[in-house]
């Protein structure tokens, strides 16, 4: 019984599905990320999504047997 409510002591807390995340006010600048990280991010997006491009541009070209 004491071992199951010093889990629930430590357990780490657990955030509601659908639950706001700074969407009608401004994001406080210790949860801000920094430019390399959102510049690494916007760099894999682009490149990405140009390959799944060519991917589906070659799929389409090519044929079954």
């Amino acid at each position: 019984m004491a071992s199951a409510h010093r889990a629930d002591a430590t357990a780490p807390e657990v955030k509601s599905i659908g639950s706001d995340d700074y969407s009608l006010s401004r994001v406080p600048r210790d949860k801000r990320f920094g430019f390399w990280s959102m510049l690494l991010q916007w760099l894999a997006q682009s490149g990405s999504i140009s390959q799944f491009t060519l991917g589906a541009t070659i799929g389409v070209g090519m044929t079954i047997g």
